[in-house]
């Protein structure tokens, strides 16, 4: 597992979670321009963003309609800490087969007296980054309340991005050791992908999504505690493809292609933890049920080939599972087993087995293994929802891995710290779109099986003069080629931070990409090999036991790097703002 906390996010002057993603060994963010609110996923290990699981207070991030998690909409501001466990991860949370993002958020507070914070920044292209929260306690309410706005109007290629979102949770302490907690949260993006020349056309998207969860925390003994949470998330989704009128799909500037998903996701959930000698065991039951309602729009092209101008589909499937896990420590050892079986309704029964073990070599260095079957269930748009062209195929089955890991994490040389990983996953029924006839393709599962290998790199020194240097390398190796065309992707990231624990924190980082992606498979063209370098600093201005105040400010893409697929990536361009704590 790899850990970010808030502190980490704030040190980035990060505006959207793919830039704190983005500096991590193992992961591939896949950004369409590397712009600010960019559309952006996230790849584990050279998986598919579809099979990445994205939790946000333990409410799925990832949509109904296609399976993959568009993680722009997340507000920075709440996050307490990240996790992220690289692999299949299916034992514990069911359909993960690239690994799990699971976002913690802030608690709420315990003190009558709140602590609140405010900050704002600017920069080229009319960016704008504007958040305040607040956390404290009300007679005994515990609360935690967060609103922001960001906005970028004028960004090359018509690019645009506002979102508007809120947070808020509330704890009620109903006694020592047992805690009713409510959590409410928005988040509206609205954005512009751009014009895409080469394929005479611009997109626009709308992401619409509301979530509440209630849970309840009570503890038994001191070694047997119980959760039940409730939670319900609705998301609605808009993307629309507009002409440019430059004669490839029309001569005019006209619709193209708009889709409407109106999706619902509700959960239940109960797990038990207990905890006695060398035993840490968690049980758990989870129940699903997701409702989907889909309407395409065609225009006038799609029209002209035999589609309709209207395409409606509506679906819902219903899952369940139960799990087991356990933490058995031998002085030394560790050995993590866990299993969990899974029912959907669509695509039937599934069991999930993995056994991790570590063991502590010396006082300065650890070992890690893993072996773990995973899964990932295909989406609504493969199994029951028609598309442009496109036929559903209900009889598809979920894609399969089992993963190999191995690595170390030492200390033992001095002022430096090392971790390295080795993986082999091995993926069967791997899905794959096919041309079933002249205009219509279908999803199929692949018979051969698809494997990829490689490994990830960190390293990280002790301060020397306040200064410390970062580096991290990640490798993959496809075979057969990936869906982009890939044989190998590799991501290197260089960090020189400076910070003397007062008043001044900086930090240049760098992240180059060769993902050895065909151009082929992007009609707007894609260009990698090359370095992003940003530069951003923090200065204090003033503090005492009430307030502080500092500057921070950004320079991104130093050198004018170039990374993109589709959309070309924004120049240098520069920002400043201002953040007040009380």
């Amino acid at each position: 597992m790899v850990v970010i906390t808030a502190k980490d996010i704030e040190n980035m002057n990060a505006h959207f979670l793919v830039e704190v993603l983005d500096r991590l060994a193992g992961i591939f963010t896949s950004m369409y321009s590397r712009d600010f609110g960019t559309v952006s996923f996230s790849q584990i290990q050279g998986s598919n963003e579809r099979q990445v699981l994205v939790l946000l207070d333990g409410v799925p991030w990832n949509k109904l309609d296609d399976s993959a998690a568009e993680v722009n909409g997340i507000p920075l501001q709440i996050i307490n800490r990240i996790e992220i466990i690289k692999g299949p991860a299916s034992s514990a949370w069911g359909s993960s087969l690239g690994g799990v993002i699971n976002i913690l958020t802030k608690p709420a507070g315990e003190t009558e007296k709140p602590t609140s914070s405010i900050s704002g920044s600017y920069g080229e292209g009319h960016r704008q980054d504007f958040r305040a929260d607040t956390s404290g306690r009300a007679g005994s309410l515990w609360y935690y309340l967060y609103a922001g706005y960001q906005e970028a109007t004028a960004l090359m290629d018509s690019r645009f991005f506002n979102n508007t979102n809120g947070y808020a949770k509330f704890t009620i302490p109903i006694s020592t050791d047992t805690y009713a907690n409510f959590t409410f949260g928005t988040s509206q993006p609205d954005f512009g992908v751009g014009d895409a020349i080469k394929s005479d056309l611009k997109t626009d998207c709308l992401f619409r999504t509301n979530f509440v969860t209630a849970s309840f925390d009570t503890k038994f003994t001191r070694n047997f505690n119980m959760n039940i949470s409730l939670n319900q998330k609705r998301q609605k989704t808009w993307g629309t493809n507009y002409t440019l009128g430059l004669g490839t799909w029309s001569k005019s500037k006209e619709l193209f292609l708009d889709q409407l998903s109106d999706t619902t996701l509700s959960q239940g959930k109960i797990k038990f933890s207990w905890e006695k000698g060398e035993h840490k065991v968690i049980f758990g039951i989870d129940l699903e049920q997701g409702i989907i309602d889909k309407t395409n729009t065609n225009g006038k092209y799609y029209q002209s080939i035999g589609q309709p101008e209207k395409v409606f589909a509506k679906s819902d499937y219903t899952e369940a599972a139960v799990y087991i896990n356990d933490t058995i420590n031998l002085d030394k050892f560790t050995i993590t087993p866990g299993l969990r079986y899974n029912h959907h309704d669509i695509v039937g029964d599934f069991f999930a087995p993995s056994i991790g073990a570590t063991y502590q070599i010396g006082p300065d260095t650890l070992f890690r293994s893993l072996i773990a079957r995973g899964f990932s269930n295909p989406s609504f748009a493969y199994t029951k929802l028609p598309g442009v062209n496109l036929q559903p195929n209900p009889d598809i089955n979920p894609e399969t891995i089992w993963s190999y890991q191995a690595g170390f994490e030492t200390r033992a040389c001095p002022y430096i710290w090392v971790k390295s990983d080795f993986f082999y996953h091995e993926i069967d029924d791997t899905l794959l779109r096919i041309r079933k006839t002249k205009t219509v393709r279908t999803w199929i599962n692949q018979e051969d099986k698809n494997r990829r290998r490689g490994f990830e790199i960190e390293i990280e020194t002790d301060p020397f003069y306040n200064i410390s240097l970062s580096l991290g390398a990640s490798y993959v190796h496809y075979s057969p080629i990936s869906n982009y065309g890939s044989t190998d992707s590799y991501t290197y990231n260089l960090g020189l931070k400076y910070d003397d624990k007062k008043s001044l924190r900086a930090e240049l980082f760098g992240h180059f990409i060769d993902w050895d992606y065909d151009p082929i498979n992007f009609t707007g063209g894609v260009k990698f090999a090359d370095i992003v370098i940003d530069f951003s600093i923090i200065k204090k201005i003033y503090s005492n036991n009430l307030f502080s105040s500092e500057l921070f400010g950004k320079v991104n893409n130093i050198f004018n790097g170039v990374q993109y697929r589709d959309y070309v990536n924004p120049e240098r361009w520069v920002e400043g703002g201002v953040r007040f704590k009380f």
